[in-house]
């Protein structure tokens, strides 16, 4: 990957107006990434991770839990009315 000259600014001066305005800049030899890479890297500096499919993930254990829970529940109180308990 190749490096472009970037202008960056190195220190900002802030007037009487509260206008923020760059007083000393610089160039920097900078990655730039090109556009159709913006999903990738949003993806790399997220972490990958989506608290949508989390959340829906979590509910759909839960729910399979409960699920499984009182199938065996109803399964147990059929063996014991088998049995004559």
């Amino acid at each position: 990957m190749e490096t472009q000259p970037v202008l960056i600014c190195q220190t900002f001066q802030t007037d009487a107006e509260g206008v923020v305005t760059c007083s000393a800049s610089t160039w920097v030899d900078s990655y730039v990434f090109p556009p159709e890479t913006a999903a990738s890297i949003d993806l790399l500096l997220g972490g990958g991770f989506s608290d949508e499919a989390f959340l829906f993930g979590f509910a759909a254990l839960l729910l399979m839990f409960a699920v499984g829970f009182g199938v065996g529940l109803v399964i147990s109180q059929l063996r014991k009315l088998r049995r004559g308990v």
